[in-house]
C-alpha cells in the first residue's frame, strides 16, 4: 500500500513567489485577483534577495498534497549583539494561510517550523490573538510593555472626520469643515485646555527637533542604542535598505525623520513617523535615552501637530511608558509582540526591557505594511 501524501512545510523558493503574492493580495489587500508584478518583485527582494539574507534562516511555505502553496511565514534575519556575544535572530513576518477551515493546523505547522529554526531568538511584532496563542503554546512569551498601542488625539474633530471617511466615502466632505471647526474651538478655549486642540511641547523648551537624513540617523544609532544590553548589529547596507523601504508607504503618508537636540546641539533622541495634514501620523520609531524620553516624546507630538496631523499612533516600548503616561495618551491592545528562545536568559532580558525590539528591529518598516502594490507601483 502506498504511503498517504501529506502536506509539507519547506523553504520558500523563487518559483513560489507568484503563489505567495496571490495569497498576500487576497488575505491582506482583500483583492480577488492575483498579486501584482510589483508585489511579486517586493516579496522577492525582501525574503530572497535582501542584504540581510541568511541561507540557514529562511521563509517557509506550506504546500498541500496537490502541490499548491496554501500558507506562508516570512523570516527576516536580524543579527544581534549582547556584550561580546553575537546572536542570530529571526523576525516573524506575514503569517498567512489559505482556506484555514480545510486544514486548521497549517498555521501551527508553519509557526512550529519557524521557531525550530537555527536562530538564537525569534520575534514577532504584529501578532493577532490567534498567532499569539500559537506562540504561547510553543513556549513563546508575549511582551506586554512592547504590545500596547498609544493614541494621542491632536485635533478631535479632524480625527473623527478621518475615522468616518475610512468607513464611508460619503463622509469625505466632513474633512473640509474639520480644520476650521478645530481652529475655532482652539481659539475660544482657555489656555490651560488648549493642549487637546493645539499640542505645544512643554517639558523642555530648550530642546529642538530638526530634519535628519537617513545616513545621518544611521550614524547616530550607536549612541541611541547604547543603553540596551541586546541591540541589533545591522550592517550599513541593511539599514539603508530598511530606511529606503520605510520611506515608501503611500497609504500612510510621507516619512519624517527628525533628530532632537539640546540647546548646545547635542543629539538626545530622534523619531520617525509617517503622516500628512489631516491624517493620523503613524510612528515607526522613537529613539531616546531614558533621561530624555519624556522630552523627545513631547517634541514628537508637537512636531506632528505643527505638521497638521489629527492624531499620533504608535507602539509602546518599556522606556517610553512613563513619558506616554503623562501626555494624555490612550493605551490599548491592538497587536502583540512576543519572543521565543531556547535560552531563558535571552527571554528574561527582553521581559526586563533590556533588548531593542519593534519598528526598525521588527517588520513594520517594510512596505508590506502601508503599500497597496497597485499595478502602477514600481
Amino acid at each position: 500500500m502506498n504511503a498517504p501524501v501529506i502536506s509539507v512545510v519547506r523553504p520558500l523558493a523563487a518559483a513560489d513567489i507568484p503563489a505567495v503574492a496571490t495569497l498576500f493580495s487576497r488575505i491582506f489587500l482583500h483583492r480577488k485577483d492575483r498579486g501584482t508584478p510589483a508585489l511579486e518583485r517586493y516579496l522577492t527582494s525582501i525574503f530572497l534577495d535582501a542584504p540581510w539574507s541568511d541561507p540557514e534562516i529562511t521563509s517557509l511555505v506550506h504546500v498541500r498534497p496537490d502541490g499548491a502553496v496554501s500558507g506562508f511565514i516570512g523570516a527576516l534575519p536580524l543579527p544581534l549583539q549582547w556584550g561580546e556575544r553575537h546572536l542570530r535572530a529571526a523576525v516573524c513576518s506575514t503569517l498567512m494561510v489559505d482556506a484555514h477551515e480545510t486544514d486548521p493546523m497549517a498555521g501551527a505547522r508553519l509557526m512550529r517550523a519557524f521557531l525550530n529554526g537555527p536562530q538564537d531568538l525569534s520575534f514577532c511584532e504584529t501578532a493577532s490573538e490567534v498567532s499569539i496563542a500559537m506562540w504561547r503554546r510553543l513556549k513563546g512569551v508575549s511582551l506586554l510593555q512592547h504590545s500596547l498601542t498609544y493614541l494621542r488625539i491632536l485635533r478631535p474633530v479632524g480625527y473623527m472626520a478621518e475615522r468616518l471617511r475610512r468607513r464611508s466615502p460619503f463622509a469625505a466632505p466632513l474633512s473640509l469643515f474639520a480644520g476650521p471647526i478645530d481652529g475655532l474651538v482652539r481659539a475660544r478655549l482657555p489656555i490651560g485646555a488648549q493642549r487637546r486642540w493645539a499640542y505645544k511641547a512643554s517639558h523642555d523648551d530648550r530642546l529642538v527637533e530638526d530634519e535628519i537624513s537617513p545616513q545621518a540617523l544611521i550614524g547616530l544609532l550607536p549612541r541611541f542604542l547604547a543603553e540596551y544590553q541586546i541591540r541589533p548589529a545591522w550592517t550599513p547596507g541593511s539599514l539603508e535598505r530598511i530606511l529606503a523601504d520605510a520611506a515608501e508607504k503611500p497609504n500612510l503618508g510621507r516619512l519624517s525623520l527628525q533628530v532632537v537636540k539640546s540647546a548646545g546641539g547635542e543629539p538626545v533622541g530622534a523619531f520617525a513617523y509617517h503622516g500628512s495634514p489631516g491624517r493620523t501620523a503613524h510612528v515607526l520609531q522613537v529613539f531616546a535615552t531614558r533621561r530624555h524620553a519624556t522630552s523627545v516624546v513631547d517634541r514628537m507630538f508637537s512636531h506632528a501637530a505643527s505638521a497638521g496631523a489629527v492624531a499620533v499612533v504608535g507602539r509602546t516600548e518599556p522606556h517610553l511608558l512613563q513619558a506616554l503616561a503623562g501626555s494624555e495618551t490612550v493605551l490599548f491592545h491592538d497587536a502583540a509582540s512576543a519572543v521565543h528562545s531556547r535560552d531563558p536568559a535571552l527571554v528574561a532580558a527582553y521581559q526586563r526591557g533590556d533588548g531593542f525590539l519593534n519598528g526598525l528591529a521588527g517588520e513594520t518598516w517594510s512596505r508590506l505594511i502601508g503599500d497597496d502594490f497597485s499595478a502602477t507601483t514600481s
